[in-house]
């Protein structure tokens, strides 16, 4: 009797969606594998080691240990209290520095506000919120332990990233199709580390993990669209994307609020070379409100809040062709 050729595994992600939190990637992934009769032994070895990563993603020992509170500057906190709350001390300030190791695995390690795996700044500990804290490469006596202030650990994710560059490659191995599953999983566990750390900590992310979507269909929001898959996944300074961010918000001001860059610039040398009777200088914080009545009666469509908006971002990014408002002074005072 003839043998039957192996079926060949063609996986599906229908049910996935952009916004999977890491329990419905795993679930889907599991749902598949089901479907498929296969087990994660099954798995491309990276997958296979990722997937076994994310079920339990978070180090729950070095977030243990990061609510020793005898470690903390407590006078420090105190004496600086929580907003809200004046009687509580302020949260401890950190840094967390997610990034792709040598490797290709995704960890991420936090470290007293201003430090590194070096050491503080001025080495001392002078304006810290921790009396003492040191990192350990290692846990207790350990050789392959991890380091002591390792949040979490995922193997294999550089691979999976192969996957986003090269969209190719599902034509030779179905199965790279998880890989948009599992890097989604990764995204959310960066996002869940943060909620988990929010509600002690006062938390400045030095770097953070992005992701772009591209619909597959031309109805992206069509009930029976297939699934969006991965434009992008990268690592950068939180930083560096809203500066960008914001300046091509300056260059596209016509289409976000109505009035274009030269409109709000000839409105604003306007106000302030205007020569006013005598009497109070006009407010800094009516310019906004003026700047759009005279735009509006030029015709422009402006509104007081896009004119704020706008304003912000010429003095931050391109000071040098805001005009000098302490010339409108002088003449106003004149």
């Amino acid at each position: 009797m003839a043998r039957r050729p192996a079926q060949k595994l063609v996986p599906s992600i229908d049910r996935f969606y952009t916004s999977a939190n890491r329990a419905r990637c795993l679930e889907l992934i599991a749902s598949e594998m089901g479907r498929l009769s296969i087990e994660s032994h099954n798995l491309l070895p990276y997958q296979r080691e990722l997937y076994e990563d994310l079920w339990q993603p978070l180090d729950e020992e070095a977030l243990a240990q990061m609510l020793s509170y005898w470690d903390y500057n407590l006078d420090l906190l105190y004496q600086r209290k929580r907003g809200y709350a004046p009687n509580e001390p302020a949260k401890p300030r950190i840094d967390v520095y997610v990034e792709i190791t040598s490797k290709g695995n995704l960890k991420a390690e936090w470290f007293p506000r201003g430090w590194n795996q070096w050491g503080p700044p001025a080495d001392d500990f002078i304006g810290s919120d921790f009396a003492r804290w040191r990192r350990a490469e290692t846990r207790r006596s350990g050789y392959f332990t991890r380091p002591s202030n390792e949040l979490f650990f995922l193997h294999g994710v550089e691979h999976a990233l192969r996957t986003v560059d090269r969209p190719s490659r599902a034509d030779d191995q179905p199965l790279v199709l998880f890989d948009h599953v599992l890097l989604q999983a990764c995204h959310d566990v960066v996002i869940e580390m943060g909620i988990r750390l929010e509600p002690h900590f006062d938390v400045r992310m030095l770097t953070d993990v992005y992701v772009e979507w591209v619909p597959q269909g031309r109805e992206e929001f069509a009930s029976d669209a297939p699934p969006p898959l991965m434009k992008a996944w990268v690592i950068d300074r939180p930083e560096v994307r809203k500066e960008s961010a914001e300046r091509d918000e300056l260059a596209d001001l016509e289409a976000r609020y109505g009035f274009s860059a030269e409109a709000l610039l000839a409105a604003w040398r306007t106000e302030l070379g205007r020569v006013r009777p005598s009497g109070p200088v006009p407010s800094p914080h009516t310019l906004a409100a003026r700047l759009a009545k005279l735009m509006k009666m030029e015709g422009v469509k402006a509104t007081t809040k896009g004119v704020e908006r706008g304003v912000l971002l010429f003095r931050q990014y391109r000071a040098a062709d805001c005009p000098d408002e302490s010339e409108g002074r002088s003449a106003d005072q004149s």
